[in-house]
């Protein structure tokens, strides 16, 4: 489960009861301050017993017939070049497109990247910045909050401070934005514009870009 400090995988009986438990990550985690959670808990996609656990300062993926305790793959972020002080992740998902993982890590300052995660990779890696994703102008200066994938639809959705959802379309190789839509939301909770690659006077039944993947 995300929000405590430690992560714990449950083995169920038969009666659905507790058979036997794992703790998975090290004794202590690179917790603190506001950021001292466990932010994202997902397994791999198709890959038995691969588990990913994120923390502000990277996301760590595990394989669990090695180790639960040290990570095969850490996925950090470019350090911010405004100052170049490490970037904090808020959010990670797995994109899996074309037979590929992508990860999807959200920054606090409002960045997506999607960075490719094969099988094999092992050590220490740094998200290049070329792997950034192209969000639409609204997102710009908004902290990001939030990152989730369909894989019904092959579209990541990213929310930001101030109400703002992205729905990006992605491409299923390079993994790089191909349609987008911002969804506004006021302050009621309610949804009130939707825009983006859709034009305005177009009917959104006609030209969303957003239906079931094939």
């Amino acid at each position: 489960m995300a929000g405590y400090a430690q992560c714990h995988v449950f083995k169920l009986g038969p009666k659905g009861e507790i058979a036997d438990r794992l703790c998975v990550g090290p004794e202590e985690w690179p917790l603190d301050g506001m950021h001292g959670a466990l932010l994202d808990v997902d397994w791999v996609p198709g890959r038995t017993g691969a588990l990913s656990i994120t923390v502000s300062a990277h996301v760590a993926v595990f394989d669990l017939a090695k180790s639960s305790v040290a990570p095969v793959l850490t996925v950090s972020l470019p350090p911010r070049e405004s100052d170049g002080a490490p970037a904090r992740i808020v959010a990670s998902a797995f994109a899996p497109r074309g037979g590929e993982n992508r990860l999807l890590v959200l920054s606090e300052d409002g960045a997506l990247f999607s960075h490719p995660v094969r099988d094999g990779d092992e050590g220490d890696a740094t998200i290049d910045e070329s792997c950034g994703l192209a969000l639409p102008e609204v997102c710009r200066g908004r902290a990001g909050l939030s990152v989730h994938f369909s894989r019904a639809h092959g579209v990541a959705l990213a929310s930001f401070d101030g109400g703002v959802t992205v729905l990006a379309r992605l491409h299923p190789e390079t993994g790089a934005v191909v349609a987008s839509c911002v969804v506004h939301e006021s302050d009621s909770g309610s949804t009130n514009r939707v825009n983006g690659d859709q034009n305005e006077n177009d009917e959104p039944e006609a030209s969303s870009p957003f239906g079931p993947a094939g």
